[in-house]
């Protein structure tokens, strides 16, 4: 990664008695931060800019050193260093571009953890930061040490995360002794079964099973008659007439049997009904 900047023959003279000499220091300095910080050496790369700041402090100094901290997540300091670099009023109009949009990248990489507790308590943060829950703290990314009295843990927050944590308390004896309520339903209790009633399905069924069994009962019998006749005196009428009759029985066996079905089916209905009914009014006694 190349630096947003390279600092050579810009530095503002110093107050010094030799400030040539402070001036070259600065940029050798600066020359040292540039080579390191492109073979990736940050750590040195970092030392050597903030050596050629101290030296002959300067915007553009501060922006790649912002640019240092960055790469090594020290966003929260990266954000400062540019922020200083901006405000300084010495960067051209691309400098500043450059530099708002470093400001905006470290800005979004930044974790929040958000802290609640059951009483509240100081939380610690890797001995940086603390605040007393419930609160939150703006963090740089990566693994952080978060810790309260009898209490701690390891947290690794990603760039731009939003994290939530509790710390465990003791509750005060009051809430330790109360019990749970559950909370009303906002849905409408559910009304009464209707009361199980012998349904018009029942009563047909009834009717129907009575017209057949009548049937079978008058036309068997007249059919037994005809048969009896025919073998007394077998004649082709009385025989045509006993086949009639008995068609007509078989038909008001299967008239009965539909209304058997239908008298059945309404039973079976009804004393579904009717459990229902009893196990409404058993919930609502209890």
């Amino acid at each position: 990664m190349l630096l947003a900047w390279i600092l050579v023959g810009v530095l503002a003279p110093a107050p010094d008695s030799d400030p040539d000499a402070r001036r070259d220091q600065a940029a050798a300095a600066f020359a040292d931060g540039t080579a390191a910080f492109e073979r990736g050496a940050t750590d040195e790369a970092l030392a050597a800019f903030e050596r050629a700041h101290a030296l002959l402090p300067h915007p553009k100094a501060l922006s790649n050193i912002a640019l240092c901290l960055a790469e090594l997540g020290r966003h929260r300091e990266a954000i400062v260093a540019l922020e200083s670099a901006i405000a300084d009023g010495r960067l051209t109009a691309d400098e500043r571009t450059l530099a708002a949009d470093h400001l905006a990248r470290s800005q979004a990489a930044l974790a929040t953890l958000r802290v609640t507790a059951d009483t509240a308590v100081r939380v610690d943060v890797d001995d940086d930061a603390h605040c007393t829950a419930p609160c939150s703290l703006v963090l740089d990314p990566g693994a952080h040490d978060v810790v309260a009295p009898g209490w701690a843990t390891r947290l690794q927050l990603a760039p731009g995360s939003i994290t939530a944590v509790h710390v465990p308390g003791t509750t005060t004896d009051a809430s330790a002794d109360a019990h749970p309520v559950t909370p009303p339903s906002d849905r409408p209790p559910r009304p009464p079964p209707r009361p199980a009633r012998f349904g018009p399905l029942g009563w047909i069924g009834v009717g129907v099973a009575a017209l057949g069994g009548a049937g079978t009962l008058g036309f068997g019998l007249r059919a037994r008659s005809l048969h009896a006749d025919y073998v007394a005196s077998p004649e082709a009428d009385e025989r045509r007439r006993g086949i009639t009759m008995r068609n007509l029985t078989n038909a008001s066996i299967a008239v009965a049997a539909t209304g058997g079905v239908l008298l059945v089916t309404e039973l079976i209905r009804w004393g579904v009904a009717r459990r229902r009914g009893r196990d409404h009014a058993s919930t609502a006694r209890r």
